[in-house]
Order: C-alpha cells, then structure tokens, then sequence
C-alpha cells in the first residue's frame, strides 16, 4: 500500500518515530496500527469525496478539498489513538490545524445530514475507540464537603 501513497513514506520516514506518539512508553507498536489505519482512512475519504489522495494530503485549499482533508483528520483522531500533534505530523501540519478541523467537522454534522450519515458510516467501518468520560463531581454537594464546625 505505501509503494501507492509514496506521501505516506516520506511522513514516516523523515519523521523521527519516538517524536511521533510520545504519550505511548511501547511507541512503536501502537505508532504502527494508528499510521495503517490512517493510511486506510485517508483512501476511503479520498474515494468518498472524489478527491486524490495528494491533493487530501497536499496545500490545495478549495471547499472540497478542506472538506475531505478536515473528515480525515477527524476520522484519524475518532478511529485511532494518534494525538493531535501525530496527526499534525502526518499531514504536515500544526495540531492547532487538526484541532480546528475535528470542530469544523461537528460543527458541519450538526446541520449536513448527509455528511454526517456518511462520517457516521466511516467510522462504524474503521471501528470508533471508546471516548473517555468523567463522571461530573458537584463542587456544591454537601456529601464531597466536610464542615470544619461540626
């Protein structure tokens, strides 16, 4: 698959493999699963939209361009365990850049049913990771607080 996405090569290569997922002590394994499955995202988003995949990866900034590149990002980030700044790495871009684009991209779904059924049905195929929750503390609840006076 990389001997087709020779842009993939050169993110992997010219990028420094412990930089790229920091927040994993095992790197390597885990780098490896996150970038396969971006690979595979990436050429699903490509084939959807009806963009290539250079110009997904490339500078070009016309709507469906950013559109396809703002779903992968979003994509990668929903379906795999990379960081914001390991996809920033793989697009060659800020993770401000990836950050914005997961927002747009909800935002977007919110109101383009279309899009979101299909960003729905991609994500089913690539498998959504589980979202942490945290479970809401009440900061006025008298059972978390200890009067002193008593």
């Amino acid at each position: 698959m990389s001997d087709i996405l020779p842009c993939f090569k050169t993110a992997t290569v010219k990028t420094n493999p412990s930089n790229l997922l920091p927040s994993f002590s095992s790197g390597f394994v885990r780098e490896d699963v996150g970038l396969k499955k971006a690979r595979r995202i990436i050429v699903a988003v490509s084939q959807v939209f009806d963009v290539t995949i250079e110009n997904i990866m490339g500078r070009r900034r016309d709507s469906q361009t950013a559109l396809a590149r703002q779903v992968s990002m979003q994509l990668i980030r929903r379906c795999t365990n990379l960081s914001y700044s390991s996809i920033a790495t793989l697009f060659n871009k800020d993770h401000g850049t990836v950050m914005y684009a997961c927002g747009k991209v909800a935002d977007f779904r919110s109101y383009m049913k279309s899009l979101d059924i299909t960003v729905s049905q991609m994500e089913v195929s690539f498998g959504r990771r589980e979202e942490k929750t945290e479970v809401p503390t009440l900061i006025g609840d008298p059972a978390t607080q200890l009067d002193p006076h008593i």
